[in-house]
C-alpha cells in the first residue's frame, strides 16, 4: 500500500512538472533560418571562399555561353564542363593567372557548394570516378602553374632566438606592453592559430590550478571551437593545454593574473582597449571597449615593430615557432599534435622539414669555401681539388701548409636566452 502511495506521488509530481513547461520550449523556425544554421557549419572565411569560387565559375559559364546553373547537371555533363573550365587558364580581375593554391581553392569551393545547402548533391568532384577526366586536366594545370612560377605558397617562418630574446624588453608597466606580453604568452603556450577566436575570449576563460606535484598552471575553462575542432558530431574536444608558472620575473601565469586584475570589470572581453589616460596608480588600465579584431590580428606585427625585431612577424609565426622548436627538441608528432590541435600528423612535419637559418648559413659557407679553395693558381698549372674531383680524380689530401677550412654542421642551436629565462 505504501508503495502505491509513493508511485502516486511520483506520477503526480511528474505531471505537475509537465504542466509547468514554458509555452516557447519548442521554437518554430522558418526555412530561411534553418538554412542559415546549416550554412554556419562552416567558418566565415570558408563561406567567403566558397562564394568567390562559385561566382568565378558562374561568370566563366556566362562568358562561354553555357548555362550557369551547373548545380542541376548530371555527373557526366558536369565532368565535361569542369574539364573545359580547368583547361581554360582562368584568370583574376587583373588578367593574371591564379596562383596554384588559389586554383586548388577554386575547385574545393565548387565542391562545397554542390554538397552543401540547399543542393546537397551526392557527388564528390574531387575523388569520384565520374570526374576522373576533369581531374586529370586539373592535375596537369597544377604542374603547369608550378613550371610557370605560380606556386607561391610558403609556410610562416618561426621567430628567431634573437628576436624572442627581445620580448624581455617589453614594458609591462604600461597597459599596451602588459597586454602584448599576455597576448604572446596565450598564443605561444596554447599554440593558437593566428587571430582565431581571440576577439570572443571572455576574461574568465582561464582557470588556475595546481598539479599533483604542486606546480601551478592555468588552462582553458571550456572547450573552444577551432578550425580543426569545430564541435561537430565527432569526438572533437582538444587535449587539455597548460601554461605553467616559471617563477621568473616574466612568469606567464603571474603576468596573466596581473593583467586580469587590471581589466575593466564592466567589460566581459579578455582583450580590452588600453586606457589613454593611464597612470601607474590607477586600478583599471583598460576601457570598457573590446579590442578590435584587426588590432588582434596584427598584434605580432605591432610587437615586431615596437621591439625592432629583425623582420615583421605575423601571428601565425608564433604557432610555427612552437611546432618547429618542439620538433627540434625531439618531441614526436603525436605529442605535438596534442598541443597544436592538428588532426593529421603529416601537417606537423611540414613545419619541421626545413633547416634552421644557422644551418642554411653554415651550408652556404661550406659550399663557398669549397669553391674558394678550388681557384687555380696564378700560373694556371693545375686545377683545384674541386675540378680534379669532378673530372674523375680523387679528392686530394690537404697539405699542412694549406689552410684548413672545416665547418661542422652542429645540432640545431638552443632556442635562446628568452625561453630559458621564462
Amino acid at each position: 500500500m505504501s508503495g502505491t502511495c509513493i508511485n502516486f506521488d511520483l506520477n503526480f509530481k511528474l505531471e505537475s512538472l509537465d504542466d509547468a513547461e514554458p509555452a516557447d520550449r519548442f521554437q518554430t523556425l522558418s526555412t530561411q533560418e534553418i538554412e542559415q544554421i546549416a550554412r554556419e557549419r562552416n567558418e566565415k572565411a570558408t563561406t567567403y571562399n566558397t562564394s568567390w569560387g562559385v561566382r568565378t565559375f558562374k561568370a566563366w559559364c556566362k562568358s562561354k555561353g553555357k548555362n550557369p546553373d551547373f548545380e542541376k547537371l548530371s555527373a557526366d555533363d558536369l565532368n565535361a564542363l569542369l574539364r573545359v573550365f580547368y583547361a581554360s587558364e582562368v584568370r583574376n580581375k587583373q588578367g593574371e593567372r591564379y596562383a596554384k593554391q588559389s586554383f586548388v581553392g577554386l575547385r574545393a569551393a565548387i565542391h562545397r557548394h554542390l554538397t552543401g545547402e540547399p543542393f546537397c548533391r551526392q557527388m564528390n568532384i574531387l575523388q569520384d570516378r565520374e570526374f576522373q577526366a576533369a581531374n586529370n586536366v586539373f592535375r596537369g594545370v597544377l604542374k603547369q602553374l608550378k613550371r610557370e612560377g605560380h606556386d607561391k605558397s610558403q609556410h610562416k617562418v618561426p621567430i628567431s632566438p634573437g628576436d624572442l630574446e627581445k620580448l624581455k624588453t617589453i614594458n609591462v608597466s604600461s597597459p599596451r606592453g602588459l597586454q602584448q606580453l599576455v597576448w604572446f604568452y596565450i598564443e605561444y603556450y596554447f599554440c593558437r592559430r593566428g587571430r582565431e577566436g581571440l576577439r570572443a575570449l571572455p576574461k574568465n576563460c582561464f582557470v588556475f590550478c595546481t598539479d599533483s606535484d604542486g606546480n601551478e598552471y592555468c588552462k582553458m575553462a571550456f572547450n573552444e571551437a577551432t578550425k580543426n575542432h569545430p564541435g561537430d558530431l565527432r569526438n572533437d574536444n582538444e587535449s587539455e593545454k597548460r601554461m605553467y608558472a616559471t617563477g621568473s620575473d616574466l612568469c606567464p601565469v603571474r603576468t596573466l593574473k596581473e593583467y586580469i586584475a587590471k581589466l575593466n570589470p564592466t567589460c566581459s572581453h579578455l582583450f580590452q582597449r588600453p586606457n589613454a589616460c593611464f597612470h601607474s596608480g590607477k586600478a583599471q588600465w583598460y576601457d570598457n571597449v573590446p579590442l578590435g579584431k584587426n588590432t588582434l590580428g596584427n598584434m605580432m606585427k605591432s610587437i615586431s615593430k615596437d621591439l625592432q625585431m629583425s623582420q615583421v612577424y605575423t601571428n601565425h609565426c608564433i604557432r610555427a615557432t612552437v611546432i618547429t622548436e618542439l620538433c627540434r627538441k625531439g618531441f614526436d608528432t603525436r605529442t605535438i599534435a596534442t598541443l597544436s590541435g592538428h588532426r593529421c600528423e603529416a601537417s606537423i612535419k611540414s613545419y619541421c622539414n626545413d633547416a634552421t637559418s644557422e644551418q642554411k648559413r653554415l651550408m652556404a659557407k661550406t659550399l663557398s669555401e669549397c669553391l674558394n679553395n678550388d681557384v687555380p693558381s696564378s700560373s694556371g698549372s693545375s686545377p683545384g681539388p674541386f675540378l680534379t674531383y669532378i673530372l674523375g680524380g680523387p679528392w686530394p689530401t690537404q697539405s699542412p701548409t694549406q689552410p684548413t677550412h672545416s665547418v661542422h654542421l652542429a645540432p640545431p642551436p638552443p632556442v635562446g636566452p628568452f625561453l630559458s629565462y621564462i
